[in-house]
């Protein structure tokens, strides 16, 4: 089976790689060979390649430029998923999409599940609802996967900058009024695949996230708890991560309050025990440390 992934040198594309690397009729692209601007570059690839499953980890992800950049944000986040779509309908091909809990308003107080009403707030959360419903309205076969704050050792992530701000000494005030689940790409990456080989499972909209929740302040100061204990370069104080309201804390976009996703679904699917997002923060850091 010939497959074809989009976003190969994103966070979620790098480990979706490792994993399908050794197949035969496997094609990988990033922006520079598949630009989501022209989308007759779209169509020319996937022509050519015929797949018959077609991955598309790629995103503009930029969430308060998208306010600004919105043609941007709906060409790769919408028409290109769109495209995409349509193709796949026409070849015969199942498309894996990944999505996300800014899809939803933050207003309601329990973990969101797939069937709950959406409401993004802002551009970026728009752009990816509307390419979900590109997805659906094209009657192809395929996968949505919703997740949330996306965390590796790639790439630009709260994470990582997590990590090299504790290199310094100076104060970080943190929202810890926003709550979701950190997700490790890995984790996706994986799980992903393995419900995609598993065709019981297509044509749905599936939450996948690890298990549990937290705060933005709250995760930052699990991260420093672990780094401090066996990293020489963090220099900075417990006492200077200091939590932030989110009115305080000015954005250009607007960000869901509570974007928690429950993954209830995703586990009656998997049959297995999904790991907590404290698992997952440990895995990252784990093959960024080597010896975590």
């Amino acid at each position: 089976m010939s497959i074809v992934l989009f976003g190969k040198n994103g966070q979620l594309g790098r480990h979706i790689s490792k994993n399908l690397d050794h197949r035969e009729n496997f094609y990988s692209f990033d922006s520079s060979e598949v630009n989501f601007h022209n989308l007759n570059e779209i169509e020319s690839c996937l022509l050519k390649y015929k797949p018959k499953l077609i991955i598309n980890a790629a995103a503009y992800t930029k969430v308060d430029l998208a306010e600004e950049e919105i043609e941007t944000a709906f060409k790769i986040n919408t028409d290109a998923v769109a495209k995409i779509a349509r193709l796949s309908k026409e070849i015969d091909a199942c498309l894996v999409h990944y999505s996300t809990d800014y899809v939803f308003d933050g207003k309601k107080n329990d973990p969101y599940n797939e069937l709950d009403q959406t409401g993004p707030l802002g551009i970026y959360g728009k752009s990816k609802i509307l390419g979900e419903k590109k997805i659906l309205d094209s009657e192809c076969e395929y996968y949505i996967f919703r997740t949330s704050w996306v965390i590796s050792e790639f790439g630009d992530n709260f994470l990582l900058k997590m990590l090299d701000l504790f290199k310094k000494n100076s104060p970080l005030k943190i929202i810890d009024d926003q709550y979701g689940v950190p997700t490790d790409a890995k984790f996706l990456a994986d799980n992903s695949l393995k419900l995609v080989n598993n065709v019981e499972t297509r044509n749905n909209i599936i939450n996948l996230v690890p298990s549990g929740s937290t705060s933005w302040y709250n995760l930052a100061v699990y991260l420093y708890k672990k780094v401090k204990n066996f990293s020489k370069d963090s220099k900075l104080s417990r006492d200077n991560i200091l939590p932030i309201s989110s009115v305080d804390y000015k954005t250009l976009a607007k960000r869901p309050r509570n974007s928690i996703l429950s993954n209830e679904k995703f586990k009656s699917l998997i049959k297995e025990a999904v790991p907590s997002w404290e698992t997952n923060v440990d895995n990252v850091l784990n093959r960024i440390y080597k010896n975590f």
